[in-house]
């Protein structure tokens, strides 16, 4: 399935149609800090006026000349039939991707070590609710740097072998991974999870940056970001003898402008591009650093008894004109 967009919402739709062919002709590339597109030059781009909101259809090659359009970078997913988590399963479940592990035994149990209050009062809080069994205590902790000794205080929580640690585990795996199960996720449980993430890996004041040191987990909150109305953009953060860092710049806009945009074009010779067709004609790509939403190629099949594919693109009107 892939992610079509309609109206700003977002569903997965299984393909109508996907195609490849040598293509010898001209390639765009659209670029700048939020957009990067790589297409033919007939490719349907699907852009917002900024004076009054009007969706416009235009080709890649004529990109270089919307100045005074927006970019759409997301929409807004339904969500799928439900997790049954509550919020402080919610809570619970960032805060074990963010700073938890797991510890040796036949079945996991949890551990945390947080240096600020603000973190252990939200778990508290959460394992409290719902009555999970834990333990709680502070320690010290002393460190050297520069010479200079330091002591601090290290806030220790376990949860013990319980439904809660099973259920941690089979969504999150011994790597502590978000995954596909993600997207099973109800929309309500999606809005809570997007907020979420901020207050254990990111920026908790203005929910503009989130961090993790896992690639993987980068993706998907990406990928769960733009199907809930935020612009998000992947980055790194090169750390001398530590672990690499990757980020996510978000937005509360799910649009970015195009007055700087760069367009290039390129002649090629036989490079096999790909098409797809969705009812909607417009889906949700990704791209190197950047998600965005674009046209389809508009491609429909010949007659039943011969199945290769037959280009219309000058005989259709797209869904915005």
């Amino acid at each position: 399935a892939v992610a079509q967009w309609e109206g700003g919402n977002i569903s997965f739709e299984k393909p109508l149609l996907v195609t490849s062919r040598a293509y010898s002709g001209v390639m765009v590339a659209v670029k700048n800090e939020h957009i990067d597109m790589r297409v033919t030059a007939d490719h349907r781009c699907l852009l917002i006026k900024r004076s009054g909101q009007v969706p416009v259809v235009i080709s890649a090659a004529d990109y270089w000349q919307q100045h005074r359009h927006l970019q759409i970078n997301a929409g807004v997913y339904g969500g799928g039939r439900g997790l049954d988590l509550t919020a402080h399963e919610i809570t619970i479940l960032c805060a074990m991707q963010a700073d938890g592990c797991w510890g040796n035994s036949v079945r996991p149990t949890m551990q945390w070590g947080f240096n600020k209050k603000r973190k252990v009062r939200r778990l508290l809080d959460a394992l409290n609710a719902i009555g999970a069994p834990y333990s709680y205590r502070v320690s010290q902790r002393h460190t050297v740097f520069n010479g200079q000794s330091y002591t601090s205080k290290s806030h220790v929580i376990l949860v013990g072998v319980c439904e809660l640690s099973d259920t941690m585990q089979s969504l999150l795996g011994k790597e502590e991974e978000f995954g596909s199960w993600l997207l099973e996720m109800s929309r309500s449980e999606l809005d809570f999870f997007c907020a979420e993430l901020f207050l254990w890996d990111g920026d908790s004041v203005g929910k503009n940056r989130w961090y993790s040191t896992v690639s993987a987990n980068v993706d998907w909150a990406q990928a769960v970001l733009a199907l809930s109305g935020r612009r998000a953009r992947r980055g790194q953060l090169a750390r001398s003898g530590c672990k690499n860092l990757f980020s996510l710049g978000v937005s509360l806009n799910n649009y970015s402008h195009t007055a700087n945009v760069v367009c290039s074009r390129e002649y090629v010779e036989r490079e096999t591009v790909y098409c797809l067709s969705v009812p909607s004609s417009f889906v949700v790509i990704r791209r190197n650093r950047d998600v965005m939403v674009t046209g389809q190629c508009q491609n429909f099949p010949r007659p039943s008894d011969d199945p290769r594919p037959v280009k219309l693109r000058s005989s259709v009107i797209p869904l915005y004109d």
